[in-house]
């Protein structure tokens, strides 16, 4: 099956290989995006002779690192709540999240988020 690009406008041209085009290839695609900041500043780093062990704790120091920001988000989303609630425990378990959060976002950093190492 010959898979050829027959127009040139649209997103999904292909070379006669049937591979997307070095122009529309995702490592092609820029680099500084919001989430492309927050994985340099809380992902290890992958060696340049990694691993497939080496690619693994990066790929999942990525997925923690999301997760990390989403409970921080929501935690600071709550704190307004907690500091009017009459119940203090409110304010005292989101301060304790949060701490807990900024540990795990450092371990992750070392890349020591498996627990099976």
């Amino acid at each position: 099956m010959n898979l050829e690009a027959s127009t040139s406008t649209g997103n999904n041209q292909l070379e006669s290989s049937g591979r997307l085009s070095p122009r529309y290839a995702p490592e092609s695609a820029p680099q500084n995006g919001l989430l492309q900041r927050w994985y340099r500043i809380a992902v290890p780093v992958e060696p340049p002779n990694s691993t497939p062990q080496d690619r693994e704790r990066v790929r999942y120091g990525q997925l923690t690192s999301i997760i990390v920001l989403i409970m921080f988000c929501f935690d600071i989303a709550q704190l307004p709540n907690a500091f009017v609630s009459p119940n203090r425990f409110f304010l005292l378990t989101i301060l304790m999240g949060m701490a807990i959060e900024v540990v795990v976002f450092f371990l992750n950093r070392r890349g020591q988020v498996l627990w099976r190492e």
